[in-house]
């Protein structure tokens, strides 16, 4: 339990750091902007999520030279801090899969979990159409419901700007954010997935060399594969020139 609660006090950090971010952005904002100030805070700071995940919507925009400026300063250290947080909660959300599935007794998990493993493509496209499934229950939009609009509306970042989410209560802009940000992670998981598999479509029929020399991240640390082999051959007292062969047998005992 206490381990649980150290890993979970740095994304509580991000998140309220975020949210701190986006609530005073929107209030400076309203107040260098006669233009913003006319929409409401909550439309404010769906204008400042769309601008930090590069979703562009475009039906709000700073007016003059000082919010604009404002808009690029705030940018500058906004994206970063939101591809962060949902790149922590991204790992997280895949973590969760494997440790379910490793409570559910499925032998493959125990390995996926020490070795940071995407999330399976069919489980990536189920999650995707049970979150479309949500959207088109409980998100509000401007275009029509109950039709293709429910889920024109973007995980991509794209962001056309003629369908929009409608903000108009803090429950609606609550749940708007967390759909789209649910989404986004989706979607950087699914590329995840995809890169995998468009890396062994690079590599396939090539001759692998250069094993050794490989780098590798263990424990926070950058080393190669050579090294790394010595490591475990001095934690288990094995011979470090033993054949790759009988070290995977010894790893699989």
């Amino acid at each position: 339990m206490v381990m649980i609660l150290c890993a979970a006090i740095p994304q509580l950090f991000l998140v309220t750091l975020l949210s701190a971010y986006l609530i005073a952005g929107a209030a400076f904002f309203r107040v260098i902007d006669a233009q913003l100030a006319k929409h409401s805070f909550f439309d404010v700071i769906l204008f400042e999520f769309g601008t930090l995940t590069t979703i562009g919507y475009g039906n709000i925009s700073p007016t003059t030279n000082s919010s604009r400026m404002f808009c690029i300063v705030y940018s500058i250290f906004g994206i970063p801090l939101i591809l962060l947080t949902m790149a922590n909660f991204g790992k997280f959300m895949t973590k969760g899969f494997w440790y379910s599935m490793y409570l559910c007794k499925i032998p493959i998990a125990r390995s996926k979990l020490s070795t940071d493993a995407n999330m399976p493509l069919p489980v990536i496209l189920f999650l995707f159409a049970c979150t479309f499934y949500f959207g088109s229950k409980f998100i509000y939009h401007t275009g029509v419901r109950h039709s293709v609009d429910d889920v024109y509306f973007s995980f991509t970042t794209v962001g056309f700007g003629d369908t929009l989410p409608v903000t108009d209560s803090f429950g609606r802009l609550c749940f708007t954010l967390l759909y789209l940000t649910w989404g986004i992670m989706l979607t950087t998981a699914l590329f995840g997935v995809l890169n995998q598999y468009l890396r062994k479509i690079h590599y396939l029929g090539r001759r692998f060399t250069g094993a050794r020399d490989v780098p590798v991240w263990m424990g926070g640390h950058c080393i190669t594969v050579s090294q790394l082999l010595q490591i475990v051959a001095n934690e288990f007292d094995v011979s470090a020139c033993l054949p790759l062969i009988k070290l995977h047998s010894f790893f699989n005992i």
